[in-house]
């Protein structure tokens, strides 16, 4: 899973997208989550994820890593 900031997201100017290997959209990073992490990818900071989807709710979680 990668991470990709979206600045010009109108709902959210920190907005981070969550992708997979194959650059298909899965969903994206709370806005908690994302107010933390977004600038720290715009300063260029490695951080990575792993995702997973709940199959009764259909609801993505979503850990967070910097190195």
């Amino acid at each position: 899973m990668n991470l990709v900031r979206e600045p010009t997201n109108a709902h959210d100017p920190y907005a981070v997208m969550v992708i997979d290997a194959m650059r298909h959209h899965i969903g994206y990073l709370k806005r908690e989550v994302a107010s933390w992490f977004g600038p720290m990818l715009d300063r260029g900071y490695d951080c990575h994820c792993e995702a997973y989807r709940k199959p009764a709710s259909g609801g993505l979680i979503v850990g967070v890593y910097h190195d």
